[in-house]
């Protein structure tokens, strides 16, 4: 994420505090494979690789996904049309870890039961 986004504030913050606490924050290898996909895209191989650097270093867990979490997220994909299936992983992944939390500017979220989109930490 570049400066220029317009959540990158709010996305420093977010890393900062889970960095910061006591929170198990967890993504999944489809979100770091989207997260370096696009700032390639966007911002070169210089930024990608600083960013799965900052990742790495981080004490945010990466879950592999598995097929049980393909076979729920196929299930979320069809019922729930304006999520991407990337995001359907992300909410089943939720689900089997007991996750009730996520931190996204993603408003897709917002109409999953059970689910809890948070824009910042406080």
């Amino acid at each position: 994420m570049s400066k220029q986004e317009k959540n990158f504030d709010k996305a420093v913050k977010i890393i900062t505090a889970i960095e910061n606490s006591t929170i198990n924050a967890v993504y999944t290898d489809y979100i770091l494979d989207e997260i370096l996909t696009c700032i390639r895209k966007h911002y070169g191989i210089k930024a990608s690789l600083e960013a799965l650097d900052v990742l790495i270093a981080s004490k945010i867990q990466m879950v592999k996904v598995e097929e049980k979490h393909i076979r729920t997220a196929i299930e979320i994909f069809r019922k729930y049309p304006k999520l991407s299936f990337t995001d359907a992983i992300s909410v089943a992944v939720m689900i089997e870890k007991n996750i009730e939390n996520i931190c996204s500017f993603d408003s897709d979220f917002d109409s999953i039961p059970r689910i809890r989109r948070l824009e910042e930490i406080n």
